[in-house]
C-alpha cells in the first residue's frame, strides 16, 4: 500500500484518475467513484496493485487505511467546482 497524488484526465471521451506521484504506480488508472471526477480534480489516496493475473497492468486499487477496495477513500486536494474555505 502505497499513498500517491492522483490527477483527473480526459482520456478516450470519459474523465480518468491517474497516479501522478514518482514511483512503482505513476502513470496507472485508479479506479474511484465517477462523481469526483472532473477537470482540474487533484486527489490523494492510498493505492495498492492490481495482483490478479487476468488484471489489467496499467490499473491500481484505491484502498482505505485498512487495506480494502473503497473508491471513496481519497482525499480531495482541490476541486474547482468547490469554493475555497
Amino acid at each position: 500500500m502505497l499513498e500517491v497524488d492522483m490527477k483527473c484526465v480526459w482520456e478516450g471521451g470519459e474523465w480518468k484518475v491517474v497516479v501522478v506521484s514518482p514511483g512503482p504506480y505513476h502513470g496507472r488508472y485508479v479506479n474511484c467513484s465517477k462523481k469526483v471526477r472532473g477537470q482540474g480534480v487533484e486527489l490523494r489516496g492510498n493505492v495498492v496493485g492490481a495482483s490478479k493475473v487476468d488484471a489489467v497492468e496499467d490499473f491500481c486499487i484505491l484502498v482505505n487505511e485498512r487495506g480494502k477496495r473503497d473508491w471513496s477513500a481519497f482525499t480531495r486536494i482541490y476541486d474547482p467546482r468547490q469554493p475555497r474555505a
